[in-house]
């Protein structure tokens, strides 16, 4: 049997187009939390969390982001020297109310310095990925990866309210001072 040229060409391409589309992409990145970082009450395991961990005294690194293509994404956090503990959020993280957006939280992913979980993401939406520790006021470095069918595109994050207010207040303080040295100016020229 023989095939036009054509019909091999388009056979090739399809089967390459299909290799591609199964192809997974991994987004690494590092952080650390600190004992001077913000911090919030933990959600406890569930997808999704409906209950805290109380103290509320974890500290936390946000790392806001959103996927190309939708499908299953796999998150493994590795800490160092410590039991890391990750969260997951849609749309905004609000660390005054933890249970706000809250997608899945996981713990111990084969050891107490790994943590993760599968997850079906949607192309487009803004997530927050919460890396912090199991144990009260524990931090240190993490390394993090986010493996799945599409690019992660890392965001530039919302200013928290105090952020967002101080940032303001700052610019008002800049430009009243600016409008006083041009008044002194006008005046003595």
């Amino acid at each position: 049997m023989r095939f036009h040229p054509c019909v091999l060409f388009g056979g090739l391409l399809a089967l390459c187009a299909a290799t591609a589309a199964e192809a997974s992409q991994t987004y690494s990145f590092s952080g650390e939390t600190t004992a001077s970082s913000p911090i919030f009450a933990i959600p406890k395991p569930g997808s999704p969390p409906t209950e805290l961990f109380l103290p509320g005294d974890e500290p936390y690194s946000a790392f806001v982001f959103s996927v190309s293509t939708s499908g299953s994404y796999s998150f493994a956090s590795t800490s160092t020297g410590y039991d890391n503990y990750t969260v997951l959020y849609a749309g905004s993280f609000v660390p005054s109310s933890p249970l706000t957006n809250v997608l899945i939280a996981n713990d111990d992913l084969g050891s107490a310095e790994v943590s993760g979980f599968d997850y079906s993401l949607a192309a487009g939406t803004r997530y927050v990925w919460v890396n912090t520790a199991f144990l009260p006021m524990e931090f240190g470095p993490f390394s993090a990866t986010i493996t799945g069918p599409g690019q992660v595109q890392a965001l530039s994050p919302v200013p928290e309210p105090d952020g967002l207010a101080m940032l303001l207040a700052g610019t008002g303080v800049v430009g009243l001072m600016a409008r006083r040295l041009r008044g002194r100016r006008n005046v003595s020229g």
